[in-house]
């Protein structure tokens, strides 16, 4: 499965309310840009790597059908039942649940699922969002509660992010 193609495939073909989908396009290409930087500096690779990246790809996917609707494992099978096998679309969708709300990712993906979460945080900086520092700060302690091994390239590379914002850590 590729989450790339599925993403652009799934947003050209589907009805949406959203009246431009350009900024929901650059947000999402920006997390997995970061997803990538984060899987580099931790050595994340093989059938990890690809399961995190293309959660990336779909992680706000349900915002294409109702953006006041964040559902994304309902349209993420519509969109990839077809290509995709039950193991890894399950997995791809416990990754995305851990993005929002609570951080409670299933222990079989929490590093991909923690990875997720901060990347699509950090990005509310590249949105002009105020409280970008604040949900930052936020999910790094949660991040950090949940996942108390949590590899300390992990803390290194979300330092890096910040200080490329201006906040020196």
């Amino acid at each position: 499965m590729k989450g790339k193609d599925i993403f652009y495939n799934y947003i050209d073909e589907s009805e949406t309310k959203l009246k431009d989908h350009t900024a929901l396009k650059d947000h999402t290409a920006r997390v997995v840009k970061m997803c990538e930087k984060f899987s580099e500096k931790l050595d994340l690779n093989g059938e990890r790597k690809e399961l995190l990246i293309d959660a990336a790809w779909l992680h706000d996917i349900a915002k294409f059908n109702n953006k006041k609707q964040h559902n994304e494992e309902k349209y993420i099978r519509a969109a990839v039942i077809k290509v995709s096998e039950d193991k890894e679309l399950s997995a791809i969708c416990e990754i995305i649940k851990a993005h929002k709300g609570d951080f409670e990712p299933c222990k079989e993906y929490e590093l991909e699922a923690a990875i997720l979460r901060i990347c699509d945080k950090l990005d509310k900086f590249k949105k002009g969002q105020d409280d970008a520092y604040k949900k930052c700060r936020e999910s790094m302690e949660e991040i950090k509660e949940i996942i108390p091994e949590l590899p300390i390239e992990f803390e290194k590379t979300y330092n890096s992010f910040m200080k490329q914002e201006g906040y020196y850590l």
